[in-house]
Order: structure tokens, then C-alpha cells, then sequence
């Protein structure tokens, strides 16, 4: 007897958070599959589809519903629909077949638009959109959305064919495949051209990455079409060597980070290496599932949707982080801070063990001796000198001398002649001088004076998390609150935001722009502008924890925002978010500070709070591509 709908959603609250529970990565030849929901009353779900829309989360549409996941919570939206593929623009829109209409999903809001034609068989129909656009083909005609409407643009010559697939081709054109095996362009002037026939009934198309198109088929295998649509291969079972398939049921293609491409089957998925030959791989707990849809998400690991055995979750082997230790016996367990020299070596400020240092010549890191009863806060490293310059908790401002390998201490003096110790969060540099944000405000320190005076720059005396210099010589101070000293004037004024007075501005970040960023303690990241303020959290852009810690810059519109829960990528331009995890291959639970490295291999380091390593973004991280399009290089500019 079937559950009901409120029943399943209930099951699906308890299962789909597992999907936090991904594996870690295995060799190339051993993809695991695990099961995302298996329950006995579960055990028969069917999930027709999957998407992933621009802000992360991932759509399902299943026997029970449509749901929407978005890693820490599952909302139920509609009743069950049609057996027919989800699509989207790659951005804020998503589309379903429903039994009288076509939904458009607003990502942000979860709500959808009823686009409607009294023409249009809608549980049959296909889809395929992109940007502002949506193409519906119906029997043998193609409808394109105008406003809540869809007009009919064009009509194959076979009036009894019936469309089951559209996409687009490496040249821009439309395509059309039919149930009668038949392939369509459509060109830039409305003209349709047959291109090919195949013996079968097409149910899928799939442009790959190297502009190559692939036809499956519900009874003939697949096709591979090279960009002058001549058959460059034919896959199914009866084939032999590298050619061939597990079914000849083929309904679904996807292409992992590597390049290689997933077929989906009746009876399980086949992998094809990027020379386009069948790989056997060990394919866990997938065995012989009916594989209705797979789908690449973002952090590069792979869904698959079955016919009678719900939904299953595949590692990706392509990791853009990979763990570097720091010596067992030093017994590591919180990173504060690191620097970058003029070497490219990085050094690795600890709480109380120690500090250590990474060479870029031969990547070994050694521990430096002197350095381990403090427990450092903050660095900054100073090129004239060639030095380390470290705050510590309650104790004293340390120099580490490169060349001559030595330690210089400067004591903190009061106004009253006494000496004690101080706390030093930050440390910036202008124009010769150090900037100390400390538990009492800023001190300011010159650096060939003997002690640091504990003399706060007036203004404001409180504690201070984070410095940071814009472009106009103002210091902004990050506390309960920000203040910002204009150095020209030596006036201080508090900046007054809509809601930030009150907030823990753990750091501070200026971009190229010039626009000031700071991560707040528990409620996400806001852009300070006292005119335009704008904070983001998880709510509204799915950051991955709302304790932000850091803010760095990976390209000229992505920021690099490090959590509680991992690491989130902004695109400042189309305010969409990205999240790095232990889901997919960030394998340390917070991250607290960033640092970059100038060298060729361009590492960029990330702190763990309960972890003895140091997680590397490497030329793999180029690699990771969003939704929108943009490529995330690894040279960061840090706000540490």
C-alpha cells in the first residue's frame, strides 16, 4: 500500500541528510556508489530526475513529489508529476512538467509561474532551457515561452513524430530528437535540416564538453555524433571491446570534472574514459539499479536517480583540496595564522604549538625552534627586514629574524611605566608603522622602538578582531562594530550601518574595488557601505554556516568565505553561492584563515580548528566550474 504524501515527506526529512555522509575519495577505478535512501518502506521510491540550480541545491522529482535539498534541510513542493526530466537556466529558474502546465521554480522563493498552451501535451512534452528562455517541443512543433504563455515557433515535416528531446548544438543551433529515431536542426533563420535516423526511439540528448553529441535510445544503445553529426561510435550491448554497454536502455549522459562521461542504463551506469571507451569500474552498492537520471553537481561528485531503488551519491576522484600534515609529534590542533615570504615558503602560526615553516622548494615543512610556549594570534610578514612579525595571546610582540634565525621580543609598556603583557588580534602595516589591533584598541608601533606603548589611538578603545586599509589611507577597525581612522586627518568616526552596530566583526577584507567586506561572528558576511549595506547568510544566498571567519578574493567578482561549516565562493555579481565541505573533499569541519602563496604550484592554505592538517587548494581547484559559467583559479588574496 502506497505511504502518503505526508508520510513520504517525513521519510524523506529523515533519509536525504545522509547525503552529508559522502565517503572519502577512492583510487580512479573505484567509483563508490552509496544509497541514498533505503528504508523498507522506502525502498521502492523511483527518482525520475535531478538538477542542481545556481544557488547549490538539488532538485528531485520522484514518485513521491518534487523536493528540493539544499544540504541541510528538504522542502517538499509539489504532489507527484510527471515521469519527465527537470531543467533549468543554470541560474534562478527551474522548470517541471506538471499534468496541466509547465511550473517555473524562482530558486529564491520556491515559487512557481504556470506557463500554459491549450496545445501543449504537458506530461509528455520535453524541455530544454537557457538564460531568459524556454523551448517546449509537444507532437511535432516546438513552443518558446513569451511572458506566462508559449507560442509555437516551429513544426517538424513528420506530422506524426513526436519530440522527445532538445539542445543545443556546439554551432548554437537548435537540435530536436524524435521517437522515431529522427534528428533536427533548426537554424538562425526558422529552416529545419534532418541530420541523421537512427533505429530507435530517442529519449535523451547530450552535448559533451568536446562539442560531440550523444543519442540515447530506449532499445539501440547510444550514439556518439562529432560536430558534422557522422557517427563516430555506436554503444550497446551486443558491441564488442570498448563499445560496449550493460543495456541498450539508455536514458541518461552526464560528464564528470575528469572528462569522463556516465551513461545511464537499465542496468546500471557505464563509465567511458576520455578516449570514449568503456572502463570496468567497481561500482559499490549501484549494482543493477534502472537509471533514470544522473547529474555532475558543482563540487564534482555524481547523483543518480533509479527506477526502484532511490538515490545514490558517487565520489568524485578529482579533489580540488588535498591535505598537508604537520609533524605527529608536534601534536597540532589550532592554526591561528599564515604568511607568505618573498621565497614563496609559508609560515604557520599556531595556538600554542609552535610555529612552523612550509619551503615552496621542497615542500617540507620543519618546525622553528623558540616558538613553541606562545600561542600566537596573528602575523605579518615584513619584506624590508625579511622577517616574521607575530602577536601572541597575553604576551609579547615576537620578530623572527629569517636570515639570522633568531627571536626579538618587545614588551607592551604603560602610560604608568609598567610592563605586562597584551593580546594582539591583527597586525597591518603603513608607511613603516605597525598597526596592533589588540584587546584594548589599536596600539601603534614603531618598529625601531624597544617596547610597544600601550597608548590606543583615539577614539575607541575596545576590542579590536580585524584591521584593514582602503585605498583612501583610512584604517578600518573591526570589533563590536567598525570604526574607520582616516591617517590624514587622524580622525575617527564609527561607521553606521542598518543593522551591523552591534555585530562581531571577526575580519575585515578591501577588494580591488575598493569595497570593504567584513565577516561577522554568527550572522554571515555583510558589504559595508553605509548607503548600500548588504548581509548575506544562509537564508538568503545558502552560505555554508552563518560564522563566518575570513574573506578573501579569487577572482575579481568571487570571494573566498571561510565558515564554520567549510568554505563558501560568492560571485558578488550575481550574489549566487558555492560551498566547500566535508561532502565534497574539504575534509576539515571549519575553516578560520587564509593565506596565498605567489609560486608557480599557487597554494592556498586553509585553517583547521580540529585537525592536525592544512588543507591545499592546488591547479585542481582551476578546474571547478559553477553553474554560471565561471572558473575559480586558486590565487586568493587573503585578508590575513
Amino acid at each position: 500500500m502506497a505511504l502518503s504524501e505526508t508520510i513520504h515527506h517525513k521519510f524523506l526529512k529523515l533519509l536525504l541528510p545522509i547525503l552529508c555522509l559522502i565517503p572519502r575519495p577512492l583510487p580512479a577505478t573505484s567509483f563508490r556508489f552509496i544509497r541514498m535512501s533505503r528504508l523498507e518502506s522506502f525502498s521502492n521510491s523511483s527518482v525520475f530526475s535531478i538538477y542542481q540550480d545556481g544557488l547549490g541545491a538539488i532538485w528531485l522529482n520522484s514518485n513521491y513529489g518534487l523536493y528540493r535539498y539544499n544540504g541541510t534541510s528538504l522542502d517538499f513542493l509539489q504532489k507527484p508529476m510527471p515521469m519527465r526530466p527537470l531543467c533549468g537556466n543554470g541560474g534562478e529558474r527551474v522548470y517541471v512538467c506538471s499534468y496541466n502546465a509547465i511550473l517555473c521554480y524562482d530558486i529564491r522563493t520556491n515559487r512557481p509561474r504556470r506557463l500554459c498552451s491549450p496545445e501543449i501535451d504537458y506530461p509528455n512534452c520535453a524541455l530544454y532551457a537557457e538564460e531568459e528562455q524556454l523551448w517546449v517541443g509537444s507532437g511535432n512543433r516546438i513552443y518558446k515561452r513569451s511572458g506566462d504563455s508559449l507560442r509555437m515557433r516551429h513544426e517538424l515535416p513528420h506530422p506524426h513524430t513526436y519530440i522527445t528531446a532538445l539542445c543545443r548544438s556546439q554551432a548554437g543551433t537548435l537540435l530536436a530528437a524524435t521517437s522515431e529515431g529522427g534528428l533536427y536542426e533548426i537554424d538562425g533563420d526558422g529552416k529545419i535540416h534532418s541530420r541523421m535516423a537512427v533505429a530507435g526511439n530517442i529519449c535523451t540528448l547530450y552535448p559533451d564538453s568536446r562539442g560531440d553529441l550523444w543519442i540515447g535510445t530506449m532499445d539501440r544503445g547510444c550514439w556518439r555524433l562529432g560536430c558534422d553529426y557522422k557517427v563516430a561510435g555506436h554503444y550497446h550491448r551486443e558491441a564488442s571491446g570498448g563499445m560496449q554497454l550493460k543495456n541498450n536502455l539508455v536514458r541518461t549522459f552526464c560528464e564528470d570534472q575528469k572528462g569522463n562521461l556516465w551513461i545511464g542504463t537499465m542496468s546500471g551506469v557505464d563509465r567511458l574514459g576520455t578516449d570514449r571507451l568503456c572502463r570496468t569500474d567497481e561500482l559499490g552498492a549501484l549494482g543493477e539499479s534502472s537509471v533514470w537520471s544522473l547529474r555532475a553537481d558543482n563540487q564534482g561528485g555524481i547523483w543518480v536517480g533509479t527506477f526502484y531503488d532511490g538515490i545514490y551519491y558517487c565520489n568524485s576522484d578529482n579533489y580540488p583540496f588535498n591535505p598537508i600534515l604537520l609533524p605527529a609529534e608536534r601534536k597540532v590542533k589550532l592554526i591561528n595564522a599564515m604568511v607568505e615570504d618573498k621565497r614563496g615558503d609559508l609560515w604557520i602560526l599556531t595556538d600554542k604549538f609552535g610555529m612552523f615553516r612550509q619551503s615552496a622548494h621542497d615542500r617540507q615543512i620543519r618546525y622553528i625552534a623558540g616558538s613553541g610556549s606562545h600561542k600566537f594570534k596573528s602575523a605579518w610578514y615584513d619584506a624590508d627586514e625579511d622577517a616574521i612579525w607575530a602577536g601572541s595571546y597575553m604576551g609579547t610582540l615576537r620578530k623572527y629574524d629569517i636570515a639570522a634565525q633568531s627571536w626579538s621580543d618587545y614588551t607592551f609598556r604603560s602610560e604608568d611605566g609598567t610592563n605586562g603583557p597584551e593580546t594582539v588580534n591583527d597586525i597591518k602595516c603603513h608607511d613603516g608603522r605597525l598597526y596592533l589591533g589588540t584587546t584594548h584598541g589599536v596600539l601603534v608601533f614603531d618598529k625601531r622602538s624597544a617596547q610597544v606603548v600601550r597608548s590606543p589611538i583615539k577614539g575607541y578603545n575596545g576590542i579590536v578582531f580585524s584591521l584593514a586599509f582602503d585605498a583612501l589611507d583610512r584604517l578600518w577597525i573591526g570589533g563590536i562594530g567598525v570604526h574607520i581612522l582616516d591617517l590624514k586627518s587622524g580622525r575617527m568616526t564609527r561607521y553606521v550601518g542598518h543593522d551591523s552596530n552591534s555585530l562581531n566583526f571577526i575580519k575585515l577584507f578591501c577588494d580591488h574595488d575598493g569595497c570593504m567586506w567584513g565577516a561577522s561572528l554568527g550572522q554571515g558576511f555583510i558589504r559595508l557601505d553605509m548607503q548600500q549595506e548588504v548581509r548575506y547568510t544562509q537564508e538568503n544566498i545558502g552560505l555554508a554556516d552563518n560564522f563566518t571567519s575570513f574573506i578573501g578574493e579569487v577572482d575579481p567578482d568571487v570571494l573566498l568565505i571561510g565558515t564554520n561549516s567549510g568554505l563558501s565562493l560568492f560571485n558578488t555579481r550575481t550574489n549566487r553561492c558555492y560551498n566547500y565541505n566535508h561532502n565534497n573533499g574539504l575534509s576539515i569541519s571549519s575553516a578560520r584563515s587564509c593565506s596565498t602563496a605567489r609560486e608557480i604550484s599557487r597554494w592556498s592554505w586553509l585553517r583547521s580548528t580540529s585537525k592536525k592538517s592544512i588543507r591545499s587548494s592546488t591547479n585542481t581547484y582551476s578546474k571547478v566550474t559553477t553553474t554560471n559559467g565561471l572558473s575559480f583559479r586558486p590565487n586568493i588574496r587573503s585578508s590575513t
